[in-house]
């Protein structure tokens, strides 16, 4: 009779947990509705040319000087809508449910539910949700802390599974998250084309993974079956790495098939993408923060490239175009890639990806002839990736400023913007996107509909600036305990007031490998957006900063609450008694 009210009481526990979680998940999904994503920037390289890549049927029907700029998740993502009949409201809505749920798993495994209830909430209603930038937005911006969640939740599970004992249900588990992984990892690489970072941390995961299933392996007596279970969950951790293989050939292989080019993206990939970073490394006293590839670089390279000299043409394109209104300023950060895409496809003979690629590889090859025969030389400034332009020593220092700036507002919420907002005057192009994503994107043509648009919005703007309210408060909190925590923890551990078992030894891991992930991947965002804010004022820093980079603070978070449940250790009745 006892164990029958144990066991109705602890379901009662769990039925009552899940109760709540589902009612907030509702209340998630309907608040989507009144902070809703619209189209609020009517960009032709940003926001419209995702709209016109999400119809499959016209970007693979004829290439255009616009074709294989970007990558391709976010326009895929576009379709799911009229796929499932659901609003892109309700999608952001539950993505924000999916990202809240990988959180559950970890902290869970590693603290218990009730931590992991605190985990869900703070994620589900995480301010990045309703900020102007990263919600209202409608851009690819406004999933990346989602996915970061979702993505980095599925791994920091596994690794915590592969470290426990192998029982049937943690087998099985661990089966159905690699399963999950596999299709989440290369849908999160294409989003942006700075994910190169990705690898490292998925072949970090992967050896974590194999350590962990070899080490239980050793532990337990070894009979056929369990022999043959840890080989199959070895196998497994090589899924994720397959699927993206697998995803990138794919990728690949439908880029040869309609634009004859066998690579990811023209601006970020291939021969153009090798130019550009020799143009970078080419020595110059005028490179700044501001400036990767000033003017003096590029003729140095058109001098040392024959096939260069040989389009008189092209340099002027180069020299004088309409992203330096003219040439009346420098090529600013990372644009020299669209003066160089559109310049490249004014000239007749060089309209297509493919011959573009053929036209670079030869300019390329006569630059690393240039360079090894001394005629041009090699700048000696610190370059992060080939990608972005290098920097002095001193100019390195300049990072910390915004990267303090970017971690402050990420526990503050100062900066971040409730108003309501209203998106771009209708036209008729719109239309299509407007019934694909199944609601308004654009400003109503009626009466009416700008009541009702006004009406949401400001509903909108008010459940934005309570949020914001209560996360100024509660994070700060958050943070300081499981700093605290994290280091109390450690010093208990080295002094061995605290048993040291598997799972601590991953959670307090997991706590310093997300932050250092999340400071490196905003080091990354500053380095590569500091041209656009520069010399402006703090609140254009701050606007960028947030905008660019809402996937550091999801992993910043992440960390915390994987930190906060490690305060029940060092007050736990064993720690006490030993201390």
């Amino acid at each position: 009779m006892k164990g029958l009210y144990q066991w109705t009481k602890k379901n009662r526990v769990v039925l009552i947990i899940f109760v709540i979680m589902t009612v907030l998940a509702a209340l998630r999904v309907l608040a989507a509705h009144f902070r809703s994503p619209v189209y609020l920037v009517n960009g032709i390289l940003d926001e419209r040319l995702m709209f016109r890549y999400s119809d499959f049927s016209v970007y693979f029907a004829q290439e255009n000087q616009n074709s294989l700029l970007k990558y391709m998740s976010f326009p895929w993502l576009l379709n799911v809508p009229s796929w499932t009949g659901l609003s892109f409201n309700s999608i952001y809505g539950l993505s924000w449910v999916l990202a809240a749920l990988a959180i559950w798993l970890p902290v869970k495994r590693c603290a218990g539910k009730y931590w992991a209830l605190l985990a869900y909430i703070f994620v589900l209603f995480a301010p990045q949700g309703f900020d102007l930038r990263t919600c209202v937005h409608l851009y690819r911006n406004i999933i990346i802390a989602q996915s970061f969640y979702i993505l980095f939740g599925l791994m920091a599970d596994l690794l915590l599974i592969a470290w426990e004992k192998n029982t049937k249900k943690n087998s099985i588990t661990f089966i159905l998250l690699q399963i999950t992984l596999a299709l989440v990892f290369p849908f999160v690489y294409f989003i942006k084309e700075d994910s190169f970072w990705m690898m490292p941390v998925l072949y970090l995961l992967m050896a974590g993974l194999i350590a962990g299933i070899i080490v239980n392996l050793i532990k337990v007596k070894k009979t056929p079956k369990k022999i043959i279970i840890s080989v199959g969950l070895l196998l497994m951790c090589f899924l994720p790495y397959c699927s993206y293989r697998i995803a990138g050939q794919t990728y690949k292989q439908a880029n040869q098939k309609y634009f004859n080019y066998a690579e990811y993206t023209l601006r970020t990939n291939g021969e153009l993408a090798d130019f550009i970073n020799k143009v970078y490394s080419i020595e110059s006293n005028d490179r700044s923060i501001k400036v990767w590839a000033p003017y003096d670089a590029l003729e140095k390279a058109f001098d040392a490239s024959e096939t260069l000299t040989n389009h008189p043409g092209l340099k002027d394109a180069v020299f004088h175009s309409p992203w330096t209104k003219e040439g009346a300023e420098e090529i600013k950060g990372d644009f020299l890639s669209w003066v160089m895409v559109t310049a490249l496809t004014k000239d007749e003979n060089l309209k297509t990806a493919a011959n573009i690629n053929a036209f670079m590889k030869d300019v390329n090859l006569e630059l690393e002839d240039a360079f090894e025969k001394g005629i041009l030389k090699k700048d000696d400034r610190i370059q992060l990736t080939k990608s972005a332009g290098g920097r002095t020593w001193e100019e390195v220092g300049e990072l910390f400023e915004p990267l303090i700036a970017f971690f402050a507002q990420s526990l503050t919420f100062n900066d971040f913007s409730s108003a309501p907002v209203y998106p771009v005057k209708f036209t008729p192009d719109l239309e299509n996107y407007e019934m694909k994503l199944g609601q308004p994107l654009t400003y109503p043509t009626d009466e009416k509909g700008v009541e009702e648009m006004e009406r949401k919005a400001s509903i909108g703007a008010k459940i934005a600036k309570i949020d914001y309210k209560i996360y100024h408060y509660i994070t700060p909190v958050l943070f300081v305990v499981g700093v605290i925590s994290w280091f109390v923890v450690l010093i208990l551990t080295i002094c061995k007031k605290i048993k040291t078992d598997p799972k601590l030894a991953i959670q307090m891991t997991l706590v310093f490998v997300l932050c250092g992930i999340s400071v490196g991947y905003v080091i990354g965002i500053v380095w590569f957006s500091q041209f656009l804010f520069v010399n402006r004022e703090f609140a254009r820093m701050i606007d960028i900063l947030l905008y660019y980079g809402s996937g550091g603070s999801a992993l910043f978070y992440m960390a915390i609450l994987m930190a906060v449940p490690l305060v029940e250790k060092i007050y736990s009745k064993k720690t006490i008694e030993k201390v």
